[in-house]
């Protein structure tokens, strides 16, 4: 089994970032970048098509993606998602267990899966000759994956020790989800991905199985391949292989759009032996990607890089003063949103005066607002990101995945880049404004085990 990529949080904005092209000057040199032209189409079943050109190498990206992720988790079996995910490498009757990896790495290809709060996706990037058994294999895992007790009770011992890697020992980790309980109270997100110790091992084969049978349709899933293929050749395989799959109803009702709560708490913390200093995060709740206006989310992308960027405030007011040792912010958009700044204390210096000096820059944002030369220099940068994207065929195939999954169309992807050239001072003002408010915020403390002055105890702990 390849390393499986669970990700707590697979940001649209991240990635359109490095998708954009390289300035408005470059902006007419656009169409004859790999990537820019695609084909889209679906099966009968269902099952959307998106192509994905790039024919610099006879190399290709494929990947499929389906409509489900930790936020359709059963209640009380949180992470069952990631753990099907696990359990999708067991094999079928056609290939059992350990037969589609040996074959991706036989013909020097690699593969990956990653499961987020909204979707899961598949991917394997292998030379143009065998796309055509990569949608047989998966195109076959779709509908007929088997997988035995042995195999279960294996795998969650698997993901325990994930757990312990990837949340038990991660300050960061541990901090967010706090915070994520109480941004999202009462809704499906405000969770972890993997689940606690005791729902992992609560989950057994059947309820495996009942959640692939609910989710895995063609009807619930994008396919999504870049490379050096043609349509004719893409329609021809996609019926060959994804097109014999029969077309099965899901649930048209997802969790992910349930009504989000006021936020009522607003402080959390935690106590890590690891860390050397104490570190803070001030977290805002935002709309989901289809809530938000378009703009907006432009908007938001571009002060993340204004804040928190290597010339950005955070490093001129906290760093470069001594206060921290590092600072950024970010936006993460799917079904819903969020906007983080933080930073971490540099030695001796109290976790008061990161915060004090943090939220002076916060302060300073909303009452005088960013400057158009601030803007200009953070949207060359930004959009400088389509240089380096179009280097990574998975990133060109991430990108389209990304959006479609989330409801958004190949379209929004052009308009995405359009809004962010049009993006004014006055967006961004605007924007800030309306979203970083306190009813929307949670601040997360990052203790060392050993400050004196850390809490005694922390909130907003874990389920």
């Amino acid at each position: 089994m390849p390393s499986v990529t669970e990700c707590l949080i697979f940001p649209l904005i991240a990635l359109m970032a490095l998708s954009l092209c390289g300035s408005a000057s470059r902006a007419e040199d656009a169409a004859a970048t790999p990537g820019n032209v695609t084909v889209e189409f679906r099966l009968a079943n269902g099952l959307q098509v998106v192509l994905v050109p790039d024919t610099r190498a006879p190399v290709v990206t494929h990947s499929i993606w389906y409509k489900v992720g930790a936020t359709d988790d059963p209640p009380h079996s949180h992470g069952l998602a990631h753990f099907l995910e696990h359990m999708m490498f067991k094999g079928t009757d056609t290939y059992p267990a350990g037969v589609f990896n040996n074959v991706v790495s036989r013909i020097g290809g690699v593969q990956n899966a990653m499961t987020t709060a909204d979707y899961t996706a598949y991917y394997q990037v292998v030379p143009k000759a065998h796309l055509a058994q990569m949608m047989e294999m998966e195109a076959d895992r779709m509908v007929n994956l088997r997988m035995n007790e042995n195999e279960v009770v294996s795998e969650r011992t698997v993901i325990l020790q994930e757990r312990r890697g990837s949340i038990d020992d991660n300050y960061n980790r541990r901090l967010f989800n706090k915070a994520y309980e109480l941004l999202y109270a009462g809704h499906p997100n405000n969770t972890d991905l993997i689940g606690s110790p005791e729902e992992i091992l609560s989950f057994s084969r059947e309820d495996a199985l009942a959640f692939y049978r609910a989710h895995y349709a063609p009807g619930n899933a994008v396919l999504v391949v870049a490379g050096d293929v043609t349509e004719t050749e893409l329609r021809e395989l996609a019926e060959k292989t994804y097109g014999r799959i029969p077309a099965k109803a899901v649930s048209a009702e997802r969790p992910v759009f349930r009504p989000l709560q006021p936020v009522t708490e607003h402080r959390v913390s935690i106590t890590d032996g690891h860390l050397v200093s104490p570190g803070l995060f001030v977290i805002y709740r935002l709309p989901g990607i289809t809530q938000m206006e378009l703009r907006e989310n432009a908007a938001l992308s571009i002060l993340a890089s204004i804040l928190g960027s290597d010339t950005g405030r955070l490093r001129q007011k906290l760093v470069l003063t001594g206060i921290a040792r590092d600072g950024g912010a970010n936006v993460d958009t799917g079904f819903t949103g969020r906007f983080s700044i933080g930073a971490n204390a540099s030695a001796n210096v109290p976790l008061a005066e990161v915060e004090s000096a943090l939220s002076g820059v916060i302060a300073e944002l909303l009452d005088k607002g960013v400057t158009q030369d601030e803007l200009e220099l953070e949207r060359a940068d930004f959009l400088a990101g389509i240089i380096q994207q179009a280097d990574f065929q998975m990133l060109l195939a991430t990108k389209y995945g990304t959006a479609l999954v989330l409801d958004r169309s190949v379209e929004f992807i052009d308009r995405w880049l359009t809004e962010i050239k049009a993006v004014t001072v006055q967006d961004i003002n605007a924007a800030a404004r309306k979203y970083l408010v306190e009813d929307l915020k949670v601040t997360a403390e990052g203790w060392p085990a050993t400050e004196a002055s850390a809490p005694a105890t922390s909130t907003g702990g874990a389920k």
